[in-house]
């Protein structure tokens, strides 16, 4: 069961590996090559302390709305359990959408239930995916703001990479589900 992740991640480290060192093409006159060797990576100071922190949530929000949510309900929902949880996955990434052009105008600074029925599912995972459209347009909106236009590329990389992190909390909450019991995973 570990297998396929385990080559996953190894096809996806040496990926990483491949391309962390090319350069960027900001600022290269017309027809110039790449400098020798890779240019440094200008991350700004803050990123970490003020991105790194929410960069994770804004796929957990999504991915927790239409993996986790749906399935504590699917008892309510007979032979319909897997449309459901699409249209929760819809719901959430509309929702996500829908909410970046407005908060787009924004500076970053200012973007920033029970389970035991179907509708308070479907209102969470709207909610989620609202989360994860803001989180998204503020992160890359601080990138825009702070990050010199030579340095973007790769800042924006690496916040991205580390919102892929937020892909893990299903499995996290599903592997303490088992431990725990599946009530003790968000609505214990």
């Amino acid at each position: 069961m570990l297998t396929p992740y385990l080559l996953q991640a190894t096809v996806l480290g040496g990926a990483i590996a491949l391309v962390w060192p090319a350069a960027g093409t900001v600022g290269l006159a017309a027809g110039a090559g790449a400098p020798d060797g890779p240019s440094p990576i200008h991350v700004p100071a803050r990123f970490l302390r003020e991105l790194g922190i929410v960069a994770p949530w804004v796929f957990a929000f999504p991915s927790i709305a239409f993996v986790v949510l749906p399935a504590q309900v699917r008892a309510h929902l007979g032979g319909f359990a897997i449309l459901y949880a699409g249209l929760v996955a819809a719901v959430s990434l509309a929702a996500g959408i829908l909410i970046e052009p407005l908060a787009r105008p924004r500076p970053a600074r200012r973007v920033a239930t029970s389970l035991g029925s179907p509708l308070a599912v479907m209102a969470a995972g709207l909610m989620l995916g609202v989360g994860y459209g803001a989180c998204l347009i503020a992160g890359l909106r601080w990138i825009e703001a702070t990050t010199p236009p030579e340095f973007r590329g790769r800042v924006t990389g690496i916040f991205y990479l580390l919102t892929y992190l937020g892909f893990w909390p299903p499995t996290l909450l599903a592997a303490l589900a088992r431990r725990a019991g599946e009530g003790m995973t968000l609505c214990g």
